[in-house]
Order: C-alpha cells, then sequence, then structure tokens
C-alpha cells in the first residue's frame, strides 16, 4: 500500500490568500491540527496550528509570510510505513502527498491511516494473535509460517518490533484460525517462548477497541 491510496478526500487544501485565522477555522472544522496550503496544484507548504499562534499578524495572507509554512510532504509513490514513519516523527495530523511531477493531489489523515492500515494488516479478518519473544539470532520467518502452516491454518500478517538496544524481537502474529491451541503447542515444542495470545473470546474485545480508537480520531 503507497501513499496515493490513503489519501483522505473529504479534507481541502488552503488557498495562500486566506489569512492564518481563516486556516484555523477550517482546522477546527475538520479536526486537524495542520492543512496544506496550495496555489492551483502547486504545493506551497504546511501550517500547523501553533505556527499560526506564533505569528504578529494572524489576518495576513499567509501567502505573504513564507516563513510559517514548512516544507514538509510524502512522494505518492512511498510505502504505507514511510507515511506512518514522516507522520510520527513530525507529530502530523496531515501530511500532504506529491505526484511525480511535485504537483498536490492530497493529504493523509491519522483516520484514514489506521483505517487503510487495518486492512493492510488484517486487522478485522476473524483469527487470532500470538506474540512471541525471540533472540534476534533465533528469528527464522520460514520456520514460524511452517508451524503455522502445520497446524491447517494460514499468517495473515507478521510485525516484529524490539526495545533500543535489545537483542530481543517481538514477533506479532495474525492468523486465520481462532483456536490457537494447536499452533502455541507447536511453537513451544520447537523452543519459542509465547508472551501473549488472544483467543477467539477475545475477537469481539479487539474489534471494540478497535472501534472505539476510530470514534476517538473521529470526534
Amino acid at each position: 500500500m503507497i501513499a496515493r491510496e490513503l489519501i483522505n478526500k473529504s479534507i481541502l487544501p488552503m488557498s495562500p490568500d486566506y489569512s492564518a485565522m481563516d486556516i484555523l477555522s477550517w482546522m477546527e472544522e475538520y479536526k486537524v491540527n495542520h492543512l496544506p496550503v496550495v496555489k492551483g496544484k502547486k504545493y506551497i507548504g504546511l501550517l500547523s496550528e501553533s505556527d499560526i499562534f506564533s505569528i504578529d499578524d494572524p489576518e495576513a495572507s499567509v501567502g505573504t509570510q513564507n516563513r510559517i509554512l514548512k516544507n514538509i510532504y510524502i512522494q505518492a509513490d512511498k510505502h504505507i510505513y514511510e507515511v506512518i514513519n514522516l507522520m510520527v516523527e513530525d507529530k502530523l495530523s496531515a501530511l500532504p502527498v506529491l505526484d511525480s511531477k511535485n504537483k498536490y493531489i492530497g493529504i493523509i489523515t491519522p483516520q484514514m491511516l489506521i483505517q487503510k492500515f487495518s486492512r493492510y494488516a488484517a486487522v478485522n479478518q476473524p483469527g487470532g494473535i500470538i506474540v512471541l519473544k525471540v533472540n534476534n539470532k533465533d528469528y527464522y520467518a520460514s520456520q514460524i509460517v511452517q508451524i503455522i502452516e502445520e497446524n491447517d491454518a494460514h499468517l495473515l500478517s507478521l510485525y516484529i518490533s524490539s526495545e533500543p538496544d535489545s537483542t530481543e524481537l517481538d514477533i506479532t502474529l495474525k492468523v486465520n484460525k481462532q483456536d490457537l491451541s494447536g499452533i502455541l503447542q507447536t511453537f513451544g515444542r520447537y523452543g519459542y517462548e509465547i508472551k501473549a495470545s488472544f483467543f477467539d473470546e477475545d475477537d469481539d474485545y479487539l474489534q471494540d477497541r478497535y472501534d472505539s480508537l476510530m470514534n476517538y480520531l473521529s470526534i
């Protein structure tokens, strides 16, 4: 999944003729803290709520105050992981997307990113979740997949995380089987440490938490 596929089409860019206070009103309307300033298809820059409060004349057009506009954007062909990384690093509530000719084509919001990523990560598909703790030198994806398939299941998604300066990995697996007992037993026989697992009785709980997050982001 790439940036072009994550665009929120309901949020429009701001004109450089708008005042900072005009744009602040649109931020409140769209429930974001950032909005792109665009002239035609030319991307001028990204305006943040905090920058609006720092300017001397908030009633002047933002096109005359280029110093408050940040040159932050992502190319349309970049992978979703790069989108997530940039939005987290810069704490963005809206990320402008430019095409190969550096023309503005839209923005990505956290709400749209989570909605799309939930499909990418098989969040809404029925199944179970297993979290393994593995030393990085003992991590073999092929063996993990083999264990899952030996138990008549398929791997839907796999994510790796680790603490800084740690040699241990947390491997989060989503499989298309809700009864995980056989898979867990097999992982145990292979010497894997099972950090957590979520069975079918937890499935509604996980969906409720996801729905609650989406409702919160839509407030």
